[in-house]
Protein backbone atom coordinates (compact mmCIF):
# COMPACT_ATOMS: atom_id res chain seq x y z
CA UNK A 1 0.00 0.00 0.00
CA UNK A 2 1.55 3.31 -0.85
CA UNK A 3 1.93 6.23 1.83
CA UNK A 4 1.63 9.35 0.48
CA UNK A 5 3.81 11.81 2.60
CA UNK A 6 4.81 15.62 1.73
CA UNK A 7 7.53 15.96 -0.70
CA UNK A 8 10.65 16.08 0.68
CA UNK A 9 14.73 16.26 -0.52
CA UNK A 10 15.98 12.90 -1.10
CA UNK A 11 18.13 11.92 2.01
CA UNK A 12 21.90 11.36 2.20
CA UNK A 13 21.43 7.73 1.52
CA UNK A 14 19.10 7.95 -0.70
CA UNK A 15 20.65 10.46 -3.21
CA UNK A 16 24.43 8.33 -3.01
CA UNK A 17 22.39 5.18 -4.50
CA UNK A 18 21.05 6.98 -7.08
CA UNK A 19 24.60 8.55 -7.74
CA UNK A 20 26.38 4.86 -7.36
CA UNK A 21 23.52 2.83 -9.37
CA UNK A 22 23.30 5.92 -12.21
CA UNK A 23 26.92 5.90 -12.68
CA UNK A 24 26.95 3.12 -14.99
CA UNK A 25 27.29 3.78 -18.97
CA UNK A 26 23.66 3.24 -20.02
CA UNK A 27 21.47 5.18 -22.29
CA UNK A 28 19.89 7.79 -20.12
CA UNK A 29 21.92 7.37 -17.91
CA UNK A 30 23.85 10.90 -17.76
CA UNK A 31 20.45 12.41 -17.86
CA UNK A 32 18.84 11.20 -14.88
CA UNK A 33 22.06 11.68 -12.78
CA UNK A 34 21.53 15.28 -13.40
CA UNK A 35 17.59 15.06 -11.90
CA UNK A 36 19.18 13.75 -8.68
CA UNK A 37 19.50 17.45 -7.35
CA UNK A 38 16.11 18.02 -8.36
CA UNK A 39 14.03 14.59 -6.98
CA UNK A 40 11.69 14.76 -4.56
CA UNK A 41 10.50 11.59 -2.30
CA UNK A 42 6.69 11.39 -2.38
CA UNK A 43 5.43 8.44 -1.15
CA UNK A 44 6.86 5.06 0.69
CA UNK A 45 5.73 1.92 -0.50
CA UNK A 46 4.09 0.68 2.68
CA UNK A 47 4.47 1.48 6.33
CA UNK A 48 8.11 1.25 7.72
CA UNK A 49 9.36 0.85 3.73
CA UNK A 50 12.68 1.77 2.73
CA UNK A 51 11.64 1.91 -1.32
CA UNK A 52 9.95 5.55 -2.43
CA UNK A 53 8.38 6.85 -5.06
CA UNK A 54 10.10 9.78 -6.48
CA UNK A 55 9.20 13.04 -8.81
CA UNK A 56 11.03 15.84 -10.56
CA UNK A 57 11.10 19.16 -9.81
CA UNK A 58 8.43 20.59 -12.81
CA UNK A 59 10.77 22.52 -15.87
CA UNK A 60 13.60 19.43 -15.34
CA UNK A 61 14.92 17.43 -18.76
CA UNK A 62 13.86 14.39 -19.52
CA UNK A 63 16.70 11.78 -19.72
CA UNK A 64 15.24 10.26 -23.06
CA UNK A 65 13.16 7.61 -23.68
CA UNK A 66 14.22 5.31 -20.70
CA UNK A 67 11.01 3.58 -18.90
CA UNK A 68 10.71 0.95 -16.33
CA UNK A 69 13.79 -0.38 -14.63
CA UNK A 70 17.04 0.94 -15.04
CA UNK A 71 19.71 -1.38 -16.97
CA UNK A 72 21.73 -2.14 -13.84
CA UNK A 73 21.83 -5.37 -11.37
CA UNK A 74 22.40 -4.16 -7.73
CA UNK A 75 23.18 -7.10 -5.16
CA UNK A 76 23.33 -5.96 -1.75
CA UNK A 77 25.84 -7.49 0.52
CA UNK A 78 24.96 -8.00 4.82
CA UNK A 79 28.20 -7.18 6.84
CA UNK A 80 29.11 -10.95 6.18
CA UNK A 81 29.17 -11.09 2.57
CA UNK A 82 25.85 -12.81 2.15
CA UNK A 83 23.31 -11.95 -0.08
CA UNK A 84 20.07 -9.83 1.00
CA UNK A 85 18.64 -8.33 -2.03
CA UNK A 86 18.98 -5.76 -4.31
CA UNK A 87 18.36 -1.87 -5.40
CA UNK A 88 16.20 -0.83 -8.30
CA UNK A 89 15.69 2.06 -9.45
CA UNK A 90 12.66 2.65 -11.68
CA UNK A 91 12.54 5.36 -14.41
CA UNK A 92 9.26 6.95 -16.02
CA UNK A 93 9.01 8.28 -19.88
CA UNK A 94 12.76 9.75 -18.88
CA UNK A 95 12.31 10.55 -15.33
CA UNK A 96 13.70 8.95 -11.96
CA UNK A 97 10.87 7.48 -10.46
CA UNK A 98 11.27 5.29 -7.51
CA UNK A 99 14.32 3.23 -5.79
CA UNK A 100 12.59 -0.21 -4.73
CA UNK A 101 14.75 -2.31 -1.68
CA UNK A 102 13.91 -5.89 -2.43
CA UNK A 103 15.32 -8.13 0.09
CA UNK A 104 15.12 -11.74 0.64
CA UNK A 105 15.47 -12.09 3.94
CA UNK A 106 12.71 -12.27 6.73
CA UNK A 107 14.03 -9.65 8.78
CA UNK A 108 12.85 -6.72 6.56
CA UNK A 109 15.39 -3.44 6.63
CA UNK A 110 13.64 -0.21 7.32
CA UNK A 111 16.39 1.77 5.69
CA UNK A 112 18.29 1.25 2.66
CA UNK A 113 21.71 -0.43 2.81
CA UNK A 114 25.14 1.68 2.89
CA UNK A 115 25.89 2.08 -0.62
CA UNK A 116 29.14 0.01 0.15
CA UNK A 117 27.22 -2.70 1.03
CA UNK A 118 25.79 -2.53 -3.07
CA UNK A 119 27.84 -4.01 -5.85
CA UNK A 120 26.47 -3.09 -9.08
CA UNK A 121 27.34 -3.85 -12.40
CA UNK A 122 24.93 -3.20 -15.88
CA UNK A 123 23.11 -5.81 -17.26
CA UNK A 124 23.23 -7.99 -19.67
Amino acid sequence: MIVPISPRALSQREGAILLKLLAEPFAGASGLRAQIPYTLVVAHWSEMSPSVDLDIRPGIASAGPIHGIIPVVSEVRDESGSYVGEIIIWATHGYLSGIEYAVVVDDRPRVLPDPQNVEVRLAR
